[in-house]
């Protein structure tokens, strides 16, 4: 009975055990993006694993690594690009995509992360070429850059963006904004629109520069100078890891996976090494005979019928004009007959025509009104004084019949006060 208890114990044991994990396979060597040349307090690195580590000087940054700084802490990141990225006290910085080939700048990519802290980014050569692909996601907002230099973080309790060089785009979940270069502007949440960009007062500028200042910037820029070939070779050998990377996806592809084609074309059959092609088994489609049909055949041309007459000489234009018009026989041409008229008037039809001779002596002679003609002087002022003058030869008779008028119509004077009392 002990013995079979102690063996169900064991197979317990086993079954609560957790199994062994497997072995990943052999992951490819690190990329390494970029080094850190300052620490200021207490900085640390956290790689994708979970493994943190404390960061000295000259400390190489790998790709999805986070950058984690302590209180009253600073950090300069200068990256392969040549881009340099300083951090301030209580940070938080992750590069998620880092891509730089320096003959090849079409590909060219970078996206990073600060989710806590203020900042200072100065562009390096990724940024610099038509279409940068530079992105910083922040709390509030994503922030576009242009080949710039700006610097971000939490001032006044508002989280603000300054630029110092070149231009950048905020955008949040509401809009989108530009920043140029001596303007900044601020954000309250991601959900909210960014302020109208406006410039900065000095003391504000001051204070914000304060959060990422280092003590030793002197140093720092010796380093930077000094740092030169190991960015060569950080280069050349981001650059052949990319490669690498590339050539083992193509690799991994299954080679039994069908290759979507982008044109719909059907493809011919391809003749194979000593083989003739298989005839098609339906048969030929034979065509039917086009006959052309037969054209018409042309229409015969009646010749036109000669007359042998002579012609008559045509009579002067002045010779018909001065010929008397004999009233039997006026001086009209024949009408031809019109096919489309069912009858036509002849001259038979028409009425005589009386002599001019008569016309004039049976019409009596009519009294013209008389018409008075404008009058014409030798210039204006001649003018209007013979206008005037004919105006008053018209309306003398008026006047003289109304003068007698009155005169006959003049009431007998009245016997005056004197007379009277005479």
């Amino acid at each position: 009975m002990t013995k079979h208890l102690l063996t169900v114990l064991t197979l317990i044991c086993l079954m609560a055990t957790p199994a062994q994990a497997q072995i990943p396979p052999a992951q490819a060597e690190s990329t390494v993006v970029g080094s850190v040349l300052e620490v200021e307090g207490s900085v640390t690195i956290t790689s994708p694993d979970g493994t943190a580590r404390a960061v000295k000087v000259n400390d190489e940054v790998i790709l999805n690594d986070s950058i984690e700084t302590g209180p009253s802490s600073r950090a300069f990141i200068l990256l392969i690009d040549d881009t340099e990225l300083t951090v301030g006290a209580d940070a938080l910085v992750t590069i998620d995509e880092y891509y730089f080939d320096e003959d090849d700048s079409t590909s060219n990519k970078a996206v990073y992360s600060i989710l806590r802290g203020a900042f200072l980014y100065t562009s390096g050569l990724i940024a610099k070429k038509d279409n940068p692909d530079v992105t910083i996601n922040t709390p509030y907002a994503a922030i576009g850059i242009r080949g710039t230099s700006f610097w971000g973080g939490v001032i006044d309790d508002e989280y603000g963006v300054l630029v110092t060089e070149g231009r950048i785009t905020v955008q949040t979940e509401r809009g989108r904004i530009f920043v140029d270069k001596g303007q900044g502007t601020f954000l309250r949440a991601k959900t909210s629109i960014p302020s109208r960009a406006s410039a900065w007062s000095p003391e504000k500028t001051e204070r914000a520069v304060q959060t990422i200042a280092l003590k030793k910037a002197e140093a720092v820029r010796e380093r930077v100078k000094s740092h030169g070939e190991f960015q060569k070779q950080a280069r050349l050998k981001h650059r052949d890891q990319a490669q690498q990377r590339r050539q083992e996806i193509k690799q991994n592809l299954d080679p039994s996976t069908p290759v979507k084609r982008i044109d719909n074309a059907p493809r011919l059959p391809q003749k194979p090494d000593g083989a003739a092609l298989p005839k098609p088994q339906h048969p030929a489609i034979e065509k039917p005979e086009i006959k052309e049909p037969a054209l018409p055949a042309p229409a015969k041309i009646k010749t036109p019928v000669l007359d042998d007459a002579e012609p008559t000489a045509p009579t002067p234009l002045k010779e018909g004009l001065n010929t008397p018009i004999d009233p039997a026989r006026p001086n009209m041409p024949d009408r031809k007959v019109d096919p489309l008229l069912k009858a036509t008037p002849t001259k038979s039809d028409l009425a005589p025509v009386l002599p001019a001779s008569n016309k004039a002596a049976e019409s009596t002679p009519a009294t013209r009104p008389a018409v008075d003609l404008p009058v014409m002087g030798q210039n204006e002022a001649h003018t209007n004084e013979l206008k005037e003058q004919q105006h008053l030869q018209r309306r003398q008779p008026v006047i003289r019949q109304n003068l007698q008028q009155r005169q006959q119509q003049a009431p007998t004077p009245r016997p005056s006060k004197a007379a009277g009392a005479l």
